[in-house]
C-alpha cells in the first residue's frame, strides 16, 4: 500500500482541462475541452461551476476566459457545469491545510508546505468535490480557466495557420477575430470545427503586461437581469411534466407514519397524481408526499 501511495504521489496531477464530451452541444456549437465551446456566430460558452451568491464570480470567471481568448466579455455566456470531477474545488482543500497564510506566499514556501499542497491538491482533483465558498472561486479558477482559454486560442491560431498556410507567429487574435496582416481573417465560429482537432502545441498564458481586462473595473454582468426580474433562478424553472409535492415528515425522531388517512379520497382530489412514502434518510425522519 505504501508503494502504491508513493507511486501515485509522484505521478503528474490529473489535468483539469476536461474532456470536450462533458459539454452538451446545440446546433453549430463546437466543444474544445470540458470548459469552453464556441458557437457558429463566434460567441463563447463557459461551463460555470460556481454559484453566484453576490460575490461576482459570474463576472470574474468569464473575465479570465475573455482575457486569454481576446474576446469581449459580452460574447462569453454561461452554461451550467455538470458534476464531473474536473469542476471540483481544489483550492478549498489546499486552503484548509494548517499552514500560516504567509507560508504559502511566493518565495516563502518551504519544502513541507510545497509537499503538503502538492499531495492535497492531487487528492482534491481525484475527489472532485464541487463547492462554492471560503473565497476560493477565483483562486481555484485562476490557472485552470486561463489555461483552458489559452489552449482554445492556440488551437484557433493553429487552424488558421494551416488553412491560410501562414506562420502562426504572424497571426493575431483580437476581439474574437483571428487575422493576418495580409488581410485574411475569420471569427472563432468559422474556425471552430477545424480548430477543435488541431493540436494546441506549446500553450503560454498572457503576461500581466498584456492584460486588457483582468484587474480593471468591470460592470457585473448579472446586475441588469437581477434588477429587472428577468434572471432565472432554480425556483423559476418549469421543465415539462413538473409536479409539485406537499411533504409531511413524521414529527417524532425515529418515527414513521403508520397510515395515511383515506388514500382513495386523497387521490380523487383535483390535480393529485399519486402518494409517495418517503423513507428515513440522511438523518431525516420518514414521511409522506
Amino acid at each position: 500500500g505504501g508503494v502504491l501511495l508513493l507511486g501515485w504521489a509522484v505521478l503528474p496531477p490529473r489535468s483539469r482541462l476536461g474532456d470536450r464530451a462533458l459539454l452538451a452541444l446545440q446546433a453549430g456549437e463546437v466543444a474544445f475541452n470540458g470548459w469552453i465551446k464556441v458557437a457558429a456566430d463566434g460567441g463563447v460558452a463557459l461551463a460555470m461551476n460556481r454559484s453566484e451568491m453576490g460575490q461576482g464570480v459570474h463576472t470574474a470567471l468569464p473575465m479570465l476566459v475573455a482575457e486569454e481568448l481576446d474576446i469581449g466579455l459580452d460574447r462569453v455566456r454561461l452554461v451550467q457545469a455538470g458534476a464531473d470531477a474536473v469542476y471540483g474545488n481544489v483550492a478549498t482543500f489546499v486552503a484548509s491545510l494548517p499552514f500560516h497564510p504567509r507560508d504559502s506566499e511566493p518565495g516563502r514556501r518551504t519544502a513541507v508546505v510545497k509537499g503538503g499542497e502538492w499531495v492535497v491538491a492531487k487528492l482534491a482533483r481525484e475527489l472532485g468535490i464541487n463547492m462554492t465558498g471560503a473565497s476560493t472561486s477565483i483562486v481555484d479558477a485562476w490557472e485552470p480557466l486561463r489555461l483552458a482559454a489559452a489552449t482554445v486560442r492556440a488551437q484557433l491560431v493553429g487552424a488558421a495557420s494551416l488553412r491560410w498556410r501562414l506562420p502562426k507567429e504572424e497571426i493575431v487574435v483580437r476581439d474574437g477575430v483571428v487575422s493576418h496582416a495580409s488581410g485574411v481573417h475569420a471569427h472563432f465560429g468559422e474556425l471552430a470545427s477545424a480548430a477543435a482537432g488541431t493540436p494546441a502545441g506549446d500553450v503560454a498564458l498572457k503576461p500581466r503586461a498584456a492584460w486588457t481586462l483582468i484587474g480593471r473595473d468591470t460592470p457585473r454582468t448579472d446586475v441588469v437581469a437581477k434588477s429587472n426580474g428577468s434572471a432565472v433562478y432554480g425556483l423559476d424553472v418549469r421543465p415539462e411534466g413538473l409536479l409539485y409535492a406537499a411533504v409531511r415528515m413524521c414529527p417524532v425522531l425515529g418515527g414513521a407514519p403508520q397510515r395515511i388517512g383515506n388514500e382513495d379520497e386523497v387521490l380523487r382530489r383535483p390535480g393529485v397524481q399519486r402518494l409517495v412514502r418517503l423513507p428515513a434518510r440522511a438523518g431525516a425522519t420518514a414521511g409522506v408526499a
